[in-house]
């Protein structure tokens, strides 16, 4: 999936086309999530429940790292089109080879394979929510806490050129997304730590969702640049507890061990699918209340997020 994502990843720096740089973004999406459900995986597979949040932060604050590294890679220093994009996706490659070659990586044995078919792999997509309640409101809370994240960032950048009046809004994006991302990786361990520590989850993931809605609405009613700082510090610290904390709860909610992969990809829908629908929800929004309106919904949904854990009943 690594090898298939780089070389989509590749391919766009020589299109010419919408349609060709729209079809190899799909085929390098569709890779990257068939990585990532490999790779989320093996922490349940490897990992024992009392060690996962600590693993998971772990896992998920390379997530938030990358993004400043390489934004700085193609912004700074491959600035040019072929060379950024090559700068990204060879180390895509190379940087999963220590995981691939030294990670234990027992197969199934033959007998305990079952046949693999289209019906069953159309059938694989859906799980009852009625059998597996747990699991449902794991991917409805993950579904809510990706939109919140989508509709609280994405229009940043027009926030601080239409609202703030920041003088150079793709300088001031970078600071902001420099200090998220700093916070994003303190907590993402030490929320992961505390959480393994005293072995409660529910209760740090709604701490968690309450700072990114309080990050939303410190947007919603001050318009400034410190304001806007204090809304990504806020962010960073919810969001880099929420994305080890919860993480460690969606594998212990998983119906069964011999599904891990193809549930955590399940999983990975409500993380990817909210990016989509973050953007046409925020135009909405923007066009019909202006800022206010977007950072106000943000507020709501992450709120949601924070609630509707607590249906959860398996986990503490």
């Amino acid at each position: 999936m690594a090898l298939l994502s780089a070389v989509s990843l590749a391919l766009i720096a020589w299109q010419a086309s919408v349609i060709g740089i729209a079809v190899l973004w799909v085929l390098f999406s569709a890779f990257q999530n068939g990585e990532y459900a490999s790779l989320s995986a093996a922490v349940p597979d490897h990992v024992p429940v009392n060690q996962r949040a600590t693993v998971a932060g772990w896992v998920g604050m390379p997530q938030a790292l990358g993004l400043v590294v390489g934004t700085a890679l193609v912004v700074y220093v491959f600035t040019g089109l072929i060379g950024g994009y090559l700068v990204l996706a060879i180390p895509l490659v190379l940087l999963t080879l220590p995981f691939v070659l030294m990670t234990p990586d027992h197969p199934l044995e033959p007998e305990h394979r079952q046949p693999l078919s289209a019906r069953t792999l159309l059938a694989s997509y859906w799980l009852s929510p009625r059998r597996h309640p747990d699991f449902a409101w794991a991917w409805i809370t993950r579904f809510l806490a990706s939109l919140a994240i989508g509709m609280g960032t994405l229009y940043l950048l027009y926030f601080l050129r239409d609202q703030v009046h920041y003088a150079h809004p793709a300088q001031g994006l970078f600071i902001l997304i420099a200090i998220y991302t700093g916070f994003v990786i303190i907590t993402a361990i030490v929320g992961g730590v505390i959480s393994d520590r005293i072995g409660k989850r529910k209760m740090i993931v709604t701490v968690s969702g309450a700072l990114m809605g309080v990050a939303a609405l410190l947007l919603t009613f001050v318009e400034t640049w410190p304001a806007a700082m204090g809304a990504a510090v806020l962010f960073g610290t919810g969001f880099g507890a929420y994305l080890a904390v919860d993480q460690a709860l969606i594998t212990q909610v998983l119906p069964q061990a011999k599904d891990r992969a193809k549930d955590l990809g399940i999983i990975n829908i409500a993380i990817v699918g909210p990016a989509a629908l973050a953007g046409a929800l925020s135009a909405v929004l923007v066009d019909l209340g202006g800022y206010p309106a977007l950072f106000a919904a943000t507020a709501v949904v992450a709120a949601f997020g924070s609630v509707l854990v607590w249906k959860i009943k398996s986990v503490p």
